[in-house]
């Protein structure tokens, strides 16, 4: 993913919030160069605090890559990191599913967060 992909990406979804093309491209440089985000790492950060702050009952899905490019995880820490926090809503007795829901394609297990993490 470019800067240009990233910032037409986040324009087209959060434009219609007030967000502006000098507010998106200093988040994401700021992502990048004071936390130290890849391209990917800072847009999907971004996803999530703007999701967040912006979009009354919406959800926006997050796939195990999407939180790896902000973690910096491995697919296998991240998937354990996953499973642990359902059990513990689990026992806390909420539904796991309303934070990360499981998918299987055909090559792997991918979690999506409505509601990011």
């Amino acid at each position: 993913m470019t800067f240009n992909e990233a910032k037409k990406a986040l324009l087209y979804k959060f434009s219609g919030y007030g967000i502006n093309n000098e507010d998106i491209v200093s988040l994401l440089r700021s992502g990048i160069e004071e936390y130290g985000f890849s391209v990917e790492g800072a847009y999907n950060a971004l996803r999530i605090e703007l999701s967040t702050l912006l979009v009354k009952d919406g959800e926006e899905y997050f796939t195990v890559e999407d939180i790896m490019s902000i973690t910096g995880e491995t697919y296998e820490e991240c998937i354990k990191r996953v499973e642990e926090m359902r059990q513990e809503i689990a026992e806390q007795g909420g539904n796991p599913d309303d934070y990360a829901f499981e998918v299987k394609p055909q090559e792997r297990t991918v979690f999506f967060f409505p509601e990011g993490i």
